[in-house]
C-alpha cells in the first residue's frame, strides 16, 4: 500500500512505541496492530532458540557488530537460516513481515533466490554453500521490549536490513538491496528484474530532462563502479551534487517523489510516512538528483538522491551492467543515532 505525498502538506503521523496504553503501528498488510507486534515476533523467535543458538544470535546492544554492516557474501555474526529449523525460519519470516510491506518482503525473498540463479550462471555445484539462499543471518541486539533500546538485523549477500528501536522511534536505515543478475538471463524466470522499478523510474526522470538540466544532473560521463558510501558506518558524503529539486518542473518533482516513495515503501506505511515527514521538515527543496553514466537502457549507470535527511544511491555497472546495488540511508540517523541521543537525554541509564 502506498502513502499519499503532498508538497505543501506535512504529514502529521509519527511512529510511537511509548508505553502508554494502546498505541498502534501500521502492519505490513496495512492493518493497525498492537505496538507490541514487533517485540512479540522477536521474542517468539528468540524463545525458539536453544541456549547455544541464542548465544550466536543474541548480542549486546552496545556490541560494535550492530553497525558492522555489509552486503557481500561473507560470514556474519548471528544465526544463519540454514542452521534453523523450518519453524524457526517461519518465525524469522513473521518478524520480517512486521517490518516490511508485502512488496518489501517480496523483494527480500526474490533477492535471496537469485543465489540459486548465480549457482547456475557460475557453474557451481548444486549443493555449494557460497550461493546458498539460506546463508542469511539474523542478529538481535539487546532484549526486545517496548520501552527499551534494542535492534535486530537481517543480512547476507545483497541484503542488509537494520532496525533500531529507541522507546518511541524506529530507524530502518541503512537499508541495502541488490540484485545479481539484475535481469535473469536463463530458465523459467528469464527476463525477471527484482529491482526493475528502482531503475526504470529513475531513467524515466533523467530522460525527461532538458539539455540544460541534464548538463547539471550529469556528474560523470562514466558510471561509478560502486555506490560511493559503500558500507560506511556513517554517511561520509557531504557535498550535494547534481540537479536541485527547485530546478525540476512540477511533473519532474512528482516523479522524484514517487521514486523516493518506492524506497521508503519497502517498510510499513507508518515508518515510510514518518521518514517522509522528516525529509519534508528538513526541506524537500534541499534534495538533489545526480546521474553518472549512460541514460539509455542497458548502459552502465549510477544515480543519487541526496539531502540532509536522505541518501539514496543506485548503481548498475558490474557484470556488464547487469548487477544492481541500491541503498537508502538517513545521514543524520543511521542506526538510530539521533533517536538514541534523544532517548539517552530523557532516560536514565
Amino acid at each position: 500500500m502506498k502513502f499519499i505525498l503532498s508538497f505543501g502538506y506535512v504529514l502529521l503521523l509519527s511512529l510511537n512505541f511509548c508505553t502508554s496504553s494502546p498505541k498502534t503501528i501500521e502492519s505490513s498488510t496495512g492493518q493497525t496492530l498492537s505496538k507490541q507486534e514487533v517485540v512479540v515476533a522477536a521474542k517468539a523467535f528468540l524463545e525458539s532458540l536453544s541456549e547455544l543458538e541464542k548465544k550466536s544470535c543474541l548480542l549486546s546492544f552496545d556490541d560494535q557488530e550492530r553497525e558492522n554492516w555489509h552486503f557481500v557474501p561473507i560470514k556474519r555474526r548471528g544465526l544463519a537460516l540454514q542452521l534453523m529449523s523450518d519453524k524457526q525460519r517461519e518465525l524469522v519470516a513473521s518478524l520480517l513481515k512486521t517490518c516490511l510491506t508485502p512488496e518489501g518482503y517480496r523483494k527480500v525473498e526474490d533477492i535471496r533466490q537469485l543465489e540459486s540463479i548465480l549457482t547456475l550462471l557460475e557453474k557451481r555445484a548444486p549443493n555449494n554453500n557460497y550461493r546458498n539462499p539460506n546463508l542469511y543471518f539474523v542478529s538481535v541486539f539487546g532484549e526486545p521490549a517496548d520501552s527499551s533500546v534494542w535492534g535486530w538485523r537481517f543480512e547476507g549477500h545483497h541484503l542488509s536490513l537494520n532496525y533500531t528501536y529507541a522507546s518511541e522511534s524506529l530507524t530502518v536505515t541503512p537499508q541495502f538491496m541488490g540484485a545479481n543478475p539484475a535481469e535473469i538471463p536463463i530458465g523459467d524466470s528469464k527476463g525477471k528484474r527484482v529491482l526493475a522499478e528502482e531503475e526504470d523510474q529513475a531513467r524515466a526522470l533523467v530522460q525527461s530532462f532538458s539539455d540544460a538540466q541534464l548538463a547539471t544532473a550529469l556528474i560523470a560521463k562514466r558510471a561509478y563502479p560502486e555506490i560511493i558510501t559503500g558500507n560506511d558506518r556513517r554517511v561520509s558524503l557531504q557535498n550535494y551534487e547534481g540537479l536541485p529539486y527547485n530546478q525540476l518542473t512540477e511533473a519532474q518533482q512528482m516523479t522524484l517523489v514517487d521514486l523516493i516513495q518506492l524506497y521508503l515503501n519497502n517498510n510499513t506505511n507508518r515508518v515510510a510516512q514518518t521518514h517522509w515527514k522528516v525529509i519534508q521538515e528538513a526541506g524537500v527543496e534541499q534534495l538533489y538528483f545526480a546521474w553518472a553514466g549512460g541514460i539509455e537502457k542497458g548502459e552502465k549507470h549510477y544515480y543519487r538522491i541526496h539531502g540532509p535527511r536522505l541518501l539514496i544511491e543506485f548503481d548498475n555497472t558490474q557484470n556488464g551492467g547487469n548487477h544492481v546495488h541500491s541503498v537508502c540511508r538517513d545521514p543524520s540517523n543511521d542506526f538510530g543515532e539521533d533517536a538514541l541521543r534523544r532517548h539517552y537525554e530523557t532516560h536514565q541509564h
